[in-house]
């Protein structure tokens, strides 16, 4: 399975962040109908105490990732 891992970690101080979310999402993904809006289908995780975050049994592709705080 296709895993997608790593941590967030604040630049200025060196601490990991807690409960950054982070998503990923396919990289040139055609765009899907929603309720109003149209939107890209996007996986999503919640770093843990130590900073870290997994995607877990994503199909393989090239992502974008982004983090917010």
């Amino acid at each position: 399975p296709t895993v997608l891992a790593g941590s967030i970690i604040d630049r200025i101080t060196g601490e990991p962040v807690q409960g950054a979310r982070i998503t990923a999402r396919v990289e040139g993904a055609p765009e899907v109908e929603g309720s109003d809006d149209l939107v890209v289908p996007t996986h999503v995780a919640i770093s843990d105490l130590s900073g870290v975050y997994a995607f877990r049994y994503v199909p393989p592709a090239q992502y974008v990732m982004s983090a917010f705080v």
